[in-house]
């Protein structure tokens, strides 16, 4: 099963909607479920039935109703579900890379504000920093993403940079019929 439609041209700029995110997060992150939420505007006919079901049914997405397969994702709804998907991971009872990594941000198990960690009441608390205002935490929660989405798409956009003069510099070489320069942008490519 295909993404993206099959086309002379990636549209890197396209939006990517709900239907294809799902297509995307439930093969990259191996998920499995027994179970299929249903949603009134995803017919069991449609292409990303079952994909979408187990988004749902993993509490990836916790959309009630109509899932609007063909909305478009925004970034923070993209946060969030990597978030839940790193959570998931995480706490799931298969070794995995997910536990090789557990620690790997210093947090472990991503908390949502709404469920905060609460300390043993044998546990001292530190008294001399007074905590933020739980406003203030999720603000920062949200910037962090933010900026690591950023990154990760200053990251992509470099890429395809270099990929789009690789491409030219291999185009070149075969329109000056260059044996030798035409393999080593393919091999430019593959890196």
């Amino acid at each position: 099963m295909g993404v993206f439609s099959k086309q002379e041209k990636f549209n890197p700029n396209s939006p990517l909607t709900r239907a294809q995110m799902a297509a995307i997060l439930v093969p990259a992150f191996n998920l499995e479920s027994d179970e299929i939420k249903t949603y009134p505007d995803v017919k069991k006919d449609d292409w990303h039935y079952q994909v979408v079901g187990k988004f749902g049914a993993l509490n990836i997405t916790a959309v009630e109703g109509n899932y609007n397969p063909n909305g478009y994702v925004k970034r923070a709804n993209l946060a969030a579900f990597i978030v839940r998907l790193i959570n998931l991971k995480r706490d799931d009872d298969k070794q995995d890379i997910w536990d090789q990594w557990k620690d790997w941000d210093n947090r472990g198990i991503i908390q949502f504000p709404e469920k905060p960690d609460k300390p043993d009441k044998d546990e001292e608390t530190p008294t001399d920093s007074p905590k933020p205002p739980k406003e203030q935490d999720d603000e920062q929660e949200i910037k962090e993403l933010e900026k690591a989405l950023d990154a990760a798409i200053d990251d992509l956009e470099d890429a395809q940079e270099e990929v789009k003069d690789v491409l030219e510099d291999l185009r070149e070489a075969e329109d000056d019929n260059d044996k030798e320069d035409i393999e080593e942008e393919k091999e430019n490519l593959s890196k």
